[in-house]
């Protein structure tokens, strides 16, 4: 009985605390938390949309919709593609995210991930003004915001100052 009795309070104490957050335990951990290279479920799983965010991301009914990105357009002839990026959006050091970190998060991931040559070819992404960012390609953009908000290697925005790629060669 007594055995019994302990066992029902802790499933209710147990309860009663997972009102305040949830626990989820995982069976593996990221190899690495850079998101531009790291193709792993896990990876995403854990740190896209908690660490890191991305220009777009899919909503419930798949449809893009921005989410670093204040809005976005599309050429007539669809190969050029504009990004105005939202403002005082802040990183973990406490830098407020510029044109140049998109433009370098972005460059990387095209850099990183094959897949986006098919959409981009070899462009890249460029200032426009202090807010908004192009990339112009000789193919159609029309799909491309939902590869960038979709892909297994997220692209992730993370600020320029980091220098991942030089970290990452030493």
């Amino acid at each position: 009985k007594a055995l019994i009795i302990l066992m029902f309070a802790l499933i209710v104490v147990s309860c009663r605390a997972a009102k305040d957050y949830l626990s989820i335990a995982v069976s593996s951990e990221p190899s690495t938390l850079d998101m531009h290279v790291n193709t792993s479920l896990i990876a995403r799983t854990i740190l896209v949309g908690n660490v890191y965010e991305k220009l777009f991301v899919l909503d419930q009914d798949g449809d893009v919709r921005c989410e670093l990105a204040e809005d976005y357009a599309l050429s007539e002839d669809g190969r050029s593609l504009s990004i105005s990026i939202r403002d005082n959006v802040k990183f973990h050091n406490g830098e407020v995210m510029d044109v140049e970190d998109v433009i370098y998060s972005m460059n990387r991931y095209l850099d990183y991930y094959g897949t986006s040559e098919l959409f981009v070819g070899d462009s890249r992404f460029t200032a426009i003004d202090e807010k908004t960012i192009e990339i112009t390609a000789d193919n159609s953009l029309a799909l491309f915001p939902y590869l960038i908000a979709s892909s297994p290697q997220s692209a992730v925005i993370v600020p320029a100052e980091t220098l991942l790629d030089d970290i990452l060669s030493e």
